[in-house]
This record gives structure tokens, C-alpha cells and sequence, in this order.
């Protein structure tokens, strides 16, 4: 085919932003291509997982609100690589996008760490182990959502190890992300998933984790090894517990593989989501305090997405380090853990090494845009 009869990706995408079409592209973990999706139709809204595992060809966006809407777009159009047919651009590409609106407000860091201190204040009180507390970080970000796309090229070279996305949902925003956390992969009947939590700066070299950060890593693994045991899965394999980087940080992690009858993956998937490590311990419990006292709704943030190509073969991933792009801003999501052994000020600065991550790439952007 002629260059001259194709537009590179980042084109592409502006193009179908500013016309309002939907569509998602993004990179797996260790994959050297993009791959991008589209279609006429829309992003559908499903009821359940079940539903959702009924799809074949097709990207998911779930958020983390318990029993919300599924989001599904169908692959009706799949190109792979950097470069897209001009066939494939809009008709019509009159500007028709739809700005979302900001809708949170940021706390200050006062407000932070009060929020901290409460939800130690629950734990003390035995009403959770463990309760992840996040917040919004709102950056400006001029011409925000005509850079997405080269926001999303700049994300997918700084952290070659992540699941890369760029997701745009006409009415639902524009969402983007670099998520070093797998919920579950699925292969036939082999399945896979991780439990990785626990945070430091990078580069810390040989120096022990500390209590807080060990036993907090325990409870997501425990969960995790529970809820295998009860579906039933069989051929259970669990890896030592090891340190992985995670661009600006570094984190505890211990790998799950097993293998899971197809009757069984949709109880799995709701027994998975959310794990721990975004919610807390018990579920319900860390849940329902985490909406008492964030006090904001998280959208797709600690939610999950990916693809899926029929039921037996998907990849989700936790929606962290991510952000929602709107006009002119960037609201940036990061979280942590609080348990017993939690320090106020710490948790603040451990979100503020989080948000590192992308606000690393959009301090790259505005360097190239110079």
C-alpha cells in the first residue's frame, strides 16, 4: 500500500476525537505493536460479566462501582501498528466532540491525610484490615485532547512493561492509562493473574520492605489464593514474592496461574473484582467506607479493561495510573493502602510518587510541543 493511501495513528486518533467516534487503541505488556479498534457502532452497555463474556472481538471498560455499567466496544474494525488506511477516517470531520466536564475536587493534602486518619481511626475499630484511599490530581493541559494520541506514543515508550490504553467514549470521556496491574488473563483453560501491591520509590536497591508494605501485600495474595481455591480452580501455581519496577516506583508482586473451567470465569471475575489491592479487606466492608469517605465518584478509575476475543481468550487489567482527559485539564488518579500500620504523611507522599507515572508523560509532551 502507497504511504500516501494511510495517516499515522496519531492523526487517526485526533481525527475520530474531534468528530466524536469512538474507538480504543492499546498495547500489551511486552508487545513491540499497537493495536486500535472501531467501528460504526458505539460503546454498548452490558449488565454482567456473563453478558460481557456472550461478546466476541472487542474491548471492555468496567468501572469500579460495584454492579455498574459494563462498557463493550466491538471490533468491527482492527488495525495493528502506527499507521491507519485513510479509508478508515470519518466522513464528516465537522468537530462534534463532547468535552467532559470536571466533576471532582481535588483535597488538599490537609484534607488527604484527614481522610487517612479516619479510615485508620475505622481499622483501629476492626471494621476493615486494609482500605485503599485515592484522589484526583487535576493538571492543566493545554489542547489536552488534540495531544491524546501522542500522549498515548509517549506512554507506551516510557513503560514498555505496561498495558498501554487510549479509549475514547463519546459522552463518557476520554481516558487514558499505563497499568502495570493484570486482574486476569484467560488462555483457553489456563488462566493467570497477579496480586501486586505495596509501593516504594524505585532503585531501592537491596533494602528490606517494611512490615506495612509486606503484610499488606499478604492480604491481597491471601485473597487471591482464596478465591481461586473456592471456584475450584485446579493445577494452582503461585511464584515467590518478588519486586518489580513500575516506572517512577516499585512494587511487591506474586504471580497466579491455574487452570479454570469456562462455567467458572465469570464467578471469577466477580469474585477478583476489585481486589485488595484497590479496594481493601473485606470487600464490602473497605467499600462501602472508601464511599463514605472519598466522598467522589472513581469512574473507570480501579475499574478494568482490555480486550477479549471470545470467552476463553481475554487479557483485563486494573485501570490504574490513569487519567481522564478534558479540555485544557487532566484528572489524574492515584491510591494506596492504608492499614494499622499506616503513617498520614507517608500515604501523601506515596500517591504523589504514583502520580509520576503520567504526569512524567505529559511533562514529556509539553517538551516535545516546545
Amino acid at each position: 500500500m502507497n504511504s500516501s493511501d494511510q495517516v499515522s495513528l496519531a492523526v487517526f486518533q485526533k481525527v475520530m476525537v474531534r468528530a466524536g467516534r469512538p474507538f480504543v487503541s492499546y498495547r500489551l505488556p511486552g508487545e513491540p505493536l499497537t493495536v486500535t479498534i472501531f467501528g460504526p457502532g458505539s460503546f454498548q452497555k452490558l449488565d454482567s460479566f456473563r453478558s460481557l463474556l456472550d461478546q466476541a472481538n472487542g474491548f471492555v471498560m468496567a468501572p469500579f462501582e460495584e454492579n455498574g455499567p459494563i462498557w463493550w466496544l466491538e471490533s468491527e474494525n482492527r488495525v495493528v501498528g502506527n499507521f491507519v488506511d485513510i479509508r478508515y477516517l470519518p466522513k464528516d470531520t465537522a468537530p462534534q466532540m463532547e468535552f467532559s466536564s470536571l466533576t471532582v475536587t481535588p483535597p488538599s493534602r490537609d484534607q488527604y491525610i484527614r481522610m487517612v486518619s479516619d479510615a485508620i481511626h475505622h481499622i483501629e475499630r476492626g471494621e476493615a484490615g486494609k482500605i485503599v484511599l485515592s484522589r484526583p490530581i487535576v493538571h492543566e493541559l493545554k489542547d489536552s485532547v488534540m495531544h491524546s494520541g501522542g500522549l498515548f506514543a509517549i506512554l507506551c515508550e516510557m513503560y514498555p512493561s505496561a498495558f498501554v490504553y487510549l479509549a475514547h467514549m463519546p459522552g463518557m470521556g476520554l481516558w487514558t492509562g499505563a497499568s502495570p496491574e493484570l486482574l486476569l488473563r484467560k488462555d483457553g483453560p489456563e488462566i493467570q493473574t497477579i496480586s501486586l501491591s505495596g509501593t516504594r520509590a524505585a532503585s531501592s536497591g537491596d533494602v528490606p520492605w517494611g512490615d506495612k508494605e509486606t503484610n499488606e501485600h499478604l492480604w491481597v495474595s491471601r485473597f487471591i489464593a482464596e478465591q481461586l481455591e473456592f471456584l475450584g480452580c485446579e493445577n494452582m501455581k503461585v511464584s515467590p514474592m518478588h519486586t518489580v519496577p513500575a516506572g517512577r516506583v516499585e512494587h511487591l508482586r506474586t504471580t497466579f496461574s491455574a487452570t479454570c473451567s469456562e462455567s467458572r470465569t465469570a464467578s471469577l471475575i466477580y469474585a477478583l473484582h476489585p481486589t485488595p489491592a484497590v479496594c481493601g479487606w473485606p470487600t464490602m466492608s473497605a467499600y462501602n467506607l472508601i464511599r463514605r469517605i472519598e466522598n467522589y465518584d472513581r469512574s473507570f478509575y480501579t475499574g478494568f479493561m482490555g480486550p477479549l476475543f471470545n470467552r476463553n481468550d481475554f487479557s483485563f487489567f486494573v485501570n490504574l495510573r490513569c487519567m481522564n482527559i478534558l479540555k485544557d485539564q487532566a484528572v489524574i488518579y492515584v491510591g494506596g493502602g492504608i492499614t494499622i500500620d499506616s503513617n498520614p504523611q507517608d500515604e501523601w507522599n506515596e500517591t504523589e510518587m504514583k502520580s509520576r507515572t503520567m504526569l512524567g508523560a505529559i511533562e514529556k509532551l509539553a517538551n516535545f510541543a516546545d
